[in-house]
């Protein structure tokens, strides 16, 4: 900081000198709709009026709060936020200030006695050191250079999803797969079905496991961890479909100490409490909180199968889902859940085709969680001026 100081391309200022604060307003979001709505911790759904544009949005109250999120084009924003709205109208301000608040830990500024609040007075006399404007404009490309990386992949990966997902519905729920021109169809209780399908339940075909919290009073159960340990936010917090760690581990000792299973790669997990139907296949061998049910495939059942299964049936286990607290769909109703099927032939084909699909898919989720990860680590670092990019020679 001391060398900082001395540079006169670098200048302190307070958050009120740099934004002009405004409350977010309240607003119905629904499913439909031209514009974003965002909540405290992003999108919660959309609209047809949009209120702000170019800004950067904070969670206001809560869990999220002190959350940052930027939106360049009109949106809304509820009453669980504070928009932020750069005072210099430059190209590169309003991401070069989004990245500054990522570094500045708000929630830490936060009140309230029953929750976090974190409210305008709050913030505007906050202190931060901001560089001249080219300095600005280069630590921008450099950080953008990963975004835009990551959201390529992001976008590649989404297609590829909805692909495979169109591929698993064009063969299992209109049966168009190869060959099924010289198949007869016949009828089933689940309605028509190709001839040599069947129906079985779910824990049948896959071995049906819950999972396990160990005492986070028992130091030892979490010391020099070796396991991954899934919670449902694990899942809800980055949506994928192969995730090959997780937030939190644990060690043998705590696996063993507690109800948790292991269980290998390959298998897919579903939340199955409060949020139902996020699910994902690990690629590493896990264990779970009690917060989900995961499937670990018989041989000859692909992973895929069972992962699009589960996406399709996740409306319905919602609806049968019960409890008074929050909802949960128990284990014993959902391993007698019936599920067609198909010839081992059928599955075996399903499998080469998916296979060179879901490798891809996984490959990019891999490369962009390295680019977070260095993405994440240079943030400070260029924020804080720590990083030299004065003589970076930037191509706009």
């Amino acid at each position: 900081m001391s060398e900082i100081s001395k540079n006169k391309r670098w200048t302190s200022f307070t958050l009120d000198e740099l934004f002009d604060f405004a409350s977010g307003r309240a607003i119905e979001a629904s499913e439909s709709g031209e514009y974003p709505v965002f909540g405290s911790n992003g999108e919660i759904g959309r609209t047809d009026h949009p209120t702000i544009e170019n800004v950067i949005i904070l969670g206001r109250v809560g869990a999220y709060c002190g959350s940052v999120q930027l939106s360049e084009q009109k949106s809304a924003a509820t009453d669980n936020t504070i928009i932020c709205k750069p005072k210099k109208k430059e190209s590169h301000e309003l991401l070069y200030l989004y990245y500054l608040l990522q570094t500045c830990n708000l929630n830490k500024f936060a009140g309230g006695s029953a929750q976090p609040l974190l409210t305008q007075n709050f913030l505007k006399p906050i202190e931060v050191i901001v560089p001249s404007d080219d300095l600005k404009e280069n630590i921008v490309k450099v950080l953008t250079s990963f975004d835009d990386l990551i959201e390529n992949n992001q976008r590649r990966i989404e297609i590829l999803e909805k692909s495979a997902k169109a591929l698993y519905r064009e063969w299992f729920v209109y049966y168009r797969y190869p060959g099924h021109e010289n198949d007869t169809m016949i009828d089933s209780e689940l309605g028509p079905i190709p001839k040599g399908w069947e129906i079985d339940q779910i824990d049948n075909i896959v071995d049906v496991k819950g999972g396990g919290t160990p005492s986070k009073e028992k130091k030892e159960f979490w010391e020099n961890p070796s396991i991954a340990w899934f919670t449902p936010t694990d899942l809800t917090k980055s949506s994928s479909m192969f995730k090959d760690g997780s937030s939190l581990m644990i060690n043998e000792l705590g696996l063993s100490k507690s109800s948790a299973t292991l269980f290998p790669s390959g298998s897919v997990m579903m939340t199955s409490r409060a949020t139902i139907g996020e699910i994902s296949i690990t690629t590493v061998p896990a264990t779970t909180n009690q917060g989900f049910i995961t499937c670990i495939p018989s041989k000859g059942i692909p992973s895929s199968f069972i992962y699009f299964w589960l996406q399709e049936r996740v409306e319905w286990f919602k609806k049968i889902a019960n409890g008074t607290t929050f909802l949960e769909l128990p284990k014993k109703t959902f391993r007698v859940t019936p599920v067609i099927v198909p010839p081992s032939q059928v599955l075996s084909n399903f499998s080469d085709v998916m296979k060179p699909i879901c490798d891809l898919v996984y490959n990019l989720s891999k490369q962009n969680r390295h680019l977070i990860q260095e993405r994440d680590l240079l943030l400070p670092r260029l924020i804080s001026g720590e990083l030299d990019v004065s003589d970076l020679d930037l191509v706009a």
